[in-house]
């Protein structure tokens, strides 16, 4: 449990930072997730924590793990937060 915690607040925090880069005219975000713990995680814990600091937040939802990156690409959403390194370098030297 200790574990999610620290993980979890890493993550709102490089959110945050990165949310910040590209939406703090309107401080309003688009973060996309596929189903499964990440999507669990941005609903309970960065999204209520997001809106506190006064950011309006929509989620939107995928069915797969390829949809969030080409919708990231494709400026349709402004972050995910489901992969790791070695993915992202693999779907990038895909894609």
């Amino acid at each position: 449990m200790k574990t999610i915690k620290i993980f979890s607040l890493a993550l709102l925090a490089v959110l945050a930072l990165t949310v910040g880069a590209f939406a703090a005219e309107n401080k309003t975000v688009k973060i996309g997730v596929a189903p499964g713990p990440y999507g669990d995680l941005v609903k309970l814990a960065i999204q209520p924590s997001l809106e506190k600091q006064g950011w309006k937040v929509e989620v939107v939802q995928f069915q797969d793990w390829v949809q969030p990156d080409l919708a990231l690409g494709n400026g349709e959403i402004d972050a995910n937060v489901f992969q790791h390194s070695l993915y992202l370098k693999k779907f990038s030297d895909d894609h």
